[in-house]
């Protein structure tokens, strides 16, 4: 009886060794980093969200950390990981740093506040009345020195300058084209959502022209006035004293060359270098 049981519950014979068919699972260590810091940047914005709550920036922090974590859904359904690490090198690291920075100032002023200086006293009314009368009392100005300070004017409104009255220069930078690079972009697509796209000079035809579709209800600017040029890697003044260093887009709007921030839509006017021959 006990051989029979063993027997139909396979308890009897030899165990041997077993053989697993198929092909061993390949995991990708570098691809698994992507997604570990994917959530530690979504678990940061979260965290600076909460740093910001209660204050009249609240509802934008909250945004910002959904369009992320929709973003990061996406990609990582999508297994295009790369693009995902892109996006927060771009975008998502700025932004943190940026805002962290901020609010540890601010935390820090409020609680090493200055106290204000006092206000100085205001001059008695004797004081000011010799004022004016020393001011009544000057002699007009010669014809002379009225003639001179005209032509100081004259000369600076049209852009003559002397020696001694040297003015500030406004310099725009020349900018030389990266042939090659590719920027990740993200823009709201009515069907699924946030997506995320490419662009550079080897894109298509039909990409750029969505790339300029993109930017045009952006930053609210007619279409048919702006083309793409390229991407160009430059350094720009970003907000509260910060400065935004990266590959940028560069577009050409009526006439002239502009390179486009992509964390805040900010234009800034720049020269294209010439090709070489």
């Amino acid at each position: 009886m006990i051989n029979m049981l063993r027997f139909l519950f396979g308890f009897k014979g030899e165990s041997g060794n077993r053989m697993v068919v198929g092909q061993p699972v390949q995991v990708d260590v570098k691809e698994v980093q992507y997604i570990l810091s994917s959530t530690n940047r979504l678990t940061v914005l979260l965290n600076l969200q909460n740093r910001y709550k209660g204050t009249a920036h609240e509802a934008k922090f909250r945004a910002v950390h959904e369009k992320s974590k929709r973003i990061h859904n996406y990609l990582v359904s999508k297994k295009r990981l790369h693009e995902l690490e892109l996006f927060h090198l771009q975008h998502t690291d700025h932004f943190i740093n940026t805002f962290t920075v901020i609010m540890d100032v601010h935390q820090r002023h409020d609680t090493n506040s200055p106290v204000a200086p006092e206000p100085e006293p205001e001059p008695e009314k004797s004081e000011v009345r010799e004022e004016l009368r020393q001011v009544k009392e000057k002699p007009p100005k010669p014809a002379k020195y009225v003639s001179e300070m005209a032509r100081k004017v004259r000369e600076k409104s049209s852009g003559i300058t002397s020696a001694s009255d040297d003015l500030p220069v406004v310099v725009v930078p020349v900018v030389e084209l990266d042939m090659y690079s590719s920027i990740v972009y993200a823009r709201e697509n009515s069907d699924i959502g946030l997506i995320t796209k490419k662009i550079g000079l080897s894109s298509t035809e039909e990409e750029k022209e969505a790339f300029l579709n993109h930017l045009a209800s952006r930053i609210g600017i007619g279409k048919d006035s702006l083309s793409y040029a390229g991407n160009a890697v430059l350094s720009v003044p970003a907000r509260h004293g910060t400065v935004d260093t990266g590959t940028m887009p560069v577009i050409n709007w009526v006439g002239f060359s502009y390179a486009l921030s992509l964390t805040d839509y900010r234009l800034f006017p720049v020269n294209i270098a010439p090709k070489e021959l």
